[in-house]
């Protein structure tokens, strides 16, 4: 399954969801089932990183998770379809980030 993630400012999110569910994020695959989906709800999810570990991982129930790194505590909003649960939980591989994923985070590097 291909899922889309794609870092925006919180004001942006109804715009971009309106022209580009569908076409530019993934699920749903298509244009006429972005109204199956019904409204997105927002989840505010608080995580701590440091620089050389992923300290914890956001969890969208049924698409799989997310390993949070960086210095501090982070607060992301989490938008997804009525009913499906987002949560945050210790990160079950800590040093994977490190040695295999993206090492830095800029907002013109986008997901």
């Amino acid at each position: 399954v291909d899922v889309t993630l794609h870092v925006c400012r919180t004001n942006r999110v109804e715009g971009l969801m309106q022209r580009k569910a569908g076409t530019f994020f993934f699920p749903p695959h298509n244009e006429e089932d972005v109204s199956k989906l019904g409204p997105l709800v927002r989840h505010r999810v608080e995580v701590f990183g440091s620089s050389d570990r992923a300290w914890d991982d956001i969890v969208i129930a049924g698409i799989g998770w997310v390993a949070v790194s960086g210095f501090g505590t982070k607060e992301l909003d989490i938008w997804v379809p009525k009913g499906v649960k987002v949560f945050r939980r210790p990160s079950l591989l800590p040093h994977e980030m490190k040695h295999e994923g993206v090492t830095r985070f800029h907002v013109n590097h986008r997901a």
